[in-house]
């Protein structure tokens, strides 16, 4: 695999590009500057246990951060009937 580093020249920060197979020429990103030449890497795979308990760990953070979310939306909703709520009563008592 080739990868070269490139510069946002927007944002303060570096990405790392990977060369295609079927790129022809390499290609234009007008916000990105390529800041090092091309090499070629070869990344040792991980095992087939590390890649699934790493799915898994993303999968977890997901359904936590999607539940945290969906808490505090529930949580907001009461919090505005409640407010409701505690209004209409002030006002018919």
């Amino acid at each position: 695999m080739k990868i070269a580093i490139h510069k946002s020249i927007q944002h303060d920060f570096d990405s790392v590009f990977v060369w295609r197979e079927w790129w022809d020429e390499e290609p234009s990103y007008p916000e990105h500057v390529r800041i090092s030449e091309w090499i070629d890497v070869d990344f040792p795979p991980l095992s087939d246990d590390t890649l699934l308990q790493n799915q898994v760990t993303a999968i977890d953070q997901q359904i936590k951060a999607v539940t945290d979310k969906w808490k505090r939306e529930v949580d907001d909703l009461k919090s505005t009937k409640a407010s409701l709520l505690a209004l209409t009563h002030k006002e018919s008592a």
